[in-house]
């Protein structure tokens, strides 16, 4: 299985690529089910509707949520 550390890397990443890499105050993630690193999987998120952070979630091949997290920005 892909350890859940190294999704949450992916993760607060994608978040930081999408945003000039503005510096996070907080990130929190909770798996929900495991990832296997013989199918692949996608990072997904969006911008909160304020702009002060992000929502994020891992999926497997099946589209099922497998890790979800939440970003704020520390100039947020």
């Amino acid at each position: 299985s892909v350890p859940g550390q190294l999704i949450a890397t992916y993760l607060a990443g994608l978040c930081r690529g999408n945003t000039d890499a503005r510096p996070l105050r907080r990130f929190a993630y909770r798996a929900r089910r495991p990832l296997f690193d013989t199918a692949a999987f996608a990072v997904v998120g969006a911008l909160s509707d304020d702009g002060s952070g992000c929502r994020l979630e891992a999926l497997d091949p099946e589209g099922a949520v497998a890790m979800t997290a939440e970003a704020s920005f520390a100039d947020g």
